[in-house]
């Protein structure tokens, strides 16, 4: 009878404890590792913020260039956010790549540049598992010469403006344009359709977008001297592909589990390399500081797959532009993409 109860009260415990533990599962530690003795930690919340950086989580947006006040472009805080601008992207692979220069040659023909979000078509498959974590921090070499400084600060101001006129006055007669033969000033206007809809053209944020995120700094002595812009191109030597990875350009930036601000944050990235998922569909886009930006959808070194506006990401093989110092000053020489 004893050996009954015995059973009894063993089970009856056993079966107390388990509902106890049940009815822990909705907190952060188990019964069980209590039990056992062992620490109890709680994760530390991930703050909720949107994309603009307004809230706390949402990623730092201070670019590495400023053109507040009487600074000249480059001296204000690059924080710890550093470049905020958006990336440009892989460009897409096929009829519709840019900065090849087809269709800019003697037949007259207009280069039909893709939208923004299908420059971030070219991407790869889910790597199997993790993958070897790069950062790459945000320099900018530009604001060390006060003549760059200068013809940076009047450039933006021209592209915030729209001015066609000021625009084509910063590039040089003879500016690439693409990997071909062709290029120069009348191939420069058909690509970015300044002679058809200027006002509507993607080179006004492309180019301020570039200029926004700092660069390199290259000659002088017995040469000329040459900014190369942005630094994530400038400065990327791998080891991770070039046309299949991206940097994300900003501090704490929120990586979502879907397209979405209202989406669960899976993790925040800082000036770090991810991969690019292939993309068969269109991508979503989102309003942010009254833009509008793509929904990129990324793997982190870890593995984890997510998604982050592309204000905060640029690829290493996306737009770059390359400006020389000559007679007359700064000019633009070469706005490329893809390779």
């Amino acid at each position: 009878m004893n050996a009954k109860r015995r059973r009894l009260r063993q089970a009856q415990a056993i079966a107390l404890l388990t509902i106890l533990s049940l009815l822990l599962t909705g907190c952060s530690f188990s019964f069980w590792d209590w039990l056992a003795g062992r620490p109890i930690t709680r994760p530390a919340e991930i703050p909720v913020g949107e994309e603009t950086g307004d809230e706390p989580g949402g990623g730092r947006r201070d670019p590495v260039v400023s053109t507040g006040g009487d600074a000249a472009p480059g001296q204000g805080e690059t924080g710890e956010g550093g470049g905020a601008a958006p990336g440009a992207g892989t460009p897409s692979t096929g009829d519709g790549e840019t900065g090849s220069g087809d269709g800019a040659g003697g037949d007259g023909g207009a280069v039909v540049l893709p939208g923004r979000c299908a420059m971030w078509a070219g991407g790869l498959e889910p790597s199997p598992g993790p993958f070897e974590e790069v950062t790459l921090e945000p320099v900018d070499e530009g604001s060390q010469d006060a003549s760059f400084a200068g013809f940076r600060r009047s450039l933006l101001e021209a592209l915030a403006r729209r001015d066609v006129e000021a625009l084509e006055a910063a590039v040089a007669p003879d500016i690439r344009t693409g990997f071909g033969e062709d290029g120069g000033l009348e191939s420069f206007r058909r690509q970015w359709g300044l002679d058809r809809d200027p006002e509507n053209s993607l080179i006004w944020e492309i180019l301020t977008d570039i200029l926004n995120l700092g660069g390199i700094m290259t000659g002088g002595s017995d040469g000329p001297r040459v900014f190369t812009a942005p630094y994530v191109y400038a400065l990327y030597s791998g080891p991770l592909d070039a046309f299949g990875h991206a940097v994300v350009t900003g501090a704490g930036v929120n990586i979502r589990a879907e397209p979405s601000t209202e989406a669960r944050i899976l993790d925040q990235a800082s000036h770090l390399v991810v991969r690019v998922i292939r993309s068969e569909r269109e991508l979503p886009t989102v309003e942010l500081s009254g833009r509008t930006y793509c929904w990129v959808q990324v793997q982190l070194p870890s593995g984890e797959i997510g998604y982050v506006a592309d204000r905060f990401l640029w690829s290493p093989a996306g737009w770059r532009a390359m400006f020389q110092e000559g007679d007359d000053g700064w000019r633009m020489t070469l706005l490329v993409s893809g390779d």
